[in-house]
């Protein structure tokens, strides 16, 4: 993950859906629960945070989104939206360093979540960089004037 992108865009969190692999057995659980949780009730794979990616402009990564899962079970897809603004996001995943409570969650196989990321809409850089606001961009504006000043924004 690049600490100095090479693009910053900004996104509305309403307009995108996100896929995050998992085993099955946690997906139900997932589901059950309509939370991602950061210290979830059973062993965590991969870092100190949540992950998905984004079906906007999201792009399959070999040795990211799947590989973690050491199981024999069976990985599947958990389609999701969610207005809970992630910390960033980059091509090959989406960041929240809290639980992300979700909306129109359902389970789908691997294969179908790869397709849905695979058509995203947008193509961005490996170095480029996504931040979501709620509703209008002048939310993040702030933020960006603040914290990036240095940074231009493609909207």
């Amino acid at each position: 993950m690049p600490d100095n992108p090479e693009k910053l865009y900004a996104m509305s969190i309403n307009d995108d859906t996100f896929i995050h692999f998992t085993l099955k057995e946690r997906a139900d659980k997932i589901i059950d629960s309509g939370i991602l949780q950061m210290n979830p009730p059973y062993e965590k794979f991969g870092g100190d945070a949540i992950y998905a990616i984004s079906t906007t402009y999201g792009q399959l990564v070999s040795g990211v989104q799947t590989t973690h899962l050491k199981s024999d079970e069976e990985i599947v897809a958990l389609a999701f939206e969610t207005t809970t603004i992630p910390k960033v996001g980059f091509a090959e995943e989406v960041v929240w360093e809290r639980n992300v409570p979700l909306s129109n969650a359902k389970i789908m196989d691997k294969e179908s979540g790869e397709q849905m990321v695979q058509s995203s809409s947008e193509k961005i850089s490996e170095s480029a960089h996504v931040l979501y606001y709620q509703s209008e961009v002048s939310e993040l504006q702030e933020t960006i004037d603040q914290y990036y000043s240095n940074w231009k924004i493609y909207l």
